[in-house]
């Protein structure tokens, strides 16, 4: 009796083609590119995010500083410190104030003169980009400047806007008085940076705050 015949199946393993490689590859490389660029666009949005939330801190705790300085004010000058024409309000804030025992809190009996002023942020050189300065000097037992109009000065300076700055001094960002009510108002903005950190004059962010205050005595 003769044996039935076994069929056997063989099955080939066939393996990819160049231009299955290639498409693939291509396919892996778009994705991962794809995702790269999403990761480092909302990394982007984060760290802008943060920087508009510290530059709004900074502004709003320098509106709060020189608001209670300008309500211990015992005399007070705007004026205007740029040869620009087009430049329309005050660019400095000088103010005569008591100084105070940090201990205490008691008055020492003292006066200082404080000047606020826009210029060119010192951490920025050549880039335009302007910051607010807050500057002191001792006045003594006297409660009025020495010359009218106050000198010029920038002793003991101090850079108010860590992360932000300051646009257009003396018309978006200014100090202005009307019928004893000084108005303080601060266009702040963050600046976009090179890979290689220099600041170019591009901004990011911007934000206003502002404030009016009741003074005691002005002049201009």
């Amino acid at each position: 009796m003769t044996e039935p015949k076994r069929c056997e199946h063989f099955h080939r393993q066939r393996g990819l083609t160049l231009v299955e490689v290639i498409i693939s590859s291509a396919l892996l490389f778009l994705i991962i590119t794809s995702g790269t660029l999403i990761f480092s666009n909302i990394q982007g949005h984060l760290t802008l995010a943060e920087k508009e939330v510290r530059m709004q801190q900074y502004a709003r705790q320098v509106i709060t500083q020189m608001s209670r300085e300008v309500r211990q004010g015992r005399d007070v000058f705007i004026m205007r410190e740029d040869s620009d024409p087009s430049v329309n309000e005050g660019t400095s804030l000088y103010l005569i104030v008591p100084e105070i025992d940090p201990h205490n809190g008691s008055l020492l009996g003292t006066y200082k003169e404080v000047r606020y002023y826009y210029a060119e942020d010192h951490e920025k050189p050549g880039s335009g980009i302007k910051s607010l300065y807050r500057a002191w000097r001792s006045n003594g037992t006297s409660i009025a400047f020495p010359t009218d109009p106050p000198s010029v000065f920038s002793n003991n300076r101090t850079r108010l806007l860590k992360e932000a700055a300051a646009l257009n001094p003396g018309n978006e960002s200014y100090f202005s008085e009307n019928n004893g009510i000084v108005k303080i108002v601060m266009m702040v903005a963050t600046y976009r940076t090179r890979p290689d950190s220099v600041f170019v004059y591009q901004v990011e962010r911007k934000f206003q705050v502002d404030t009016d205050v009741q003074l005691r005595t002005l002049k201009q």
